[in-house]
């Protein structure tokens, strides 16, 4: 369910509408700019009986272009759009925070001839 909050924030960028896809995607299949978004880390915080007081899941999101100038853009604008505060979504999950900041460094994919930009995203929320 966190998932589709994060895909639905990254897809109101208009150049990754549509374009961003779970790690397990057909990469050589798709056009650039898109993203890739990985699971990397989770836990969840319980208080002393053991119930859930929240939950915080760390993504990677790789972000893929043809054009490294855009690239760094889309990078800047992904953090931008992500950042937020008490958000609810959905009828069960409450976000208390979205954190997203620069990740790996740049590189150059040379199998599919792509520029690559990480970010790495924090995202604290109940459900």
């Amino acid at each position: 369910m966190i998932e589709q909050y994060l895909v639905s924030e990254l897809g109101t960028i208009p150049t990754l509408a549509g374009q961003c896809y779970p790690a397990a995607a057909p990469v050589g299949d798709l056009e650039p700019p898109f993203c890739i978004y990985t699971r990397v880390a989770g836990e969840i915080q319980r208080d002393m009986s053991g119930e859930p007081v929240f939950f915080r899941d760390v993504y990677r999101l790789d972000l893929a272009g043809d054009d490294m100038d855009a690239l760094c853009l889309l990078e800047q604008e992904v953090i931008s759009t992500l950042c937020k505060e008490c958000v609810e979504f959905g009828d069960d999950i409450y976000i208390f925070s979205v954190t997203a900041a620069p990740g790996a460094p740049d590189g150059f994919d040379l199998v599919l001839e792509n520029h690559q930009r990480s970010v790495s995203c924090t995202i604290t929320y109940w459900r």
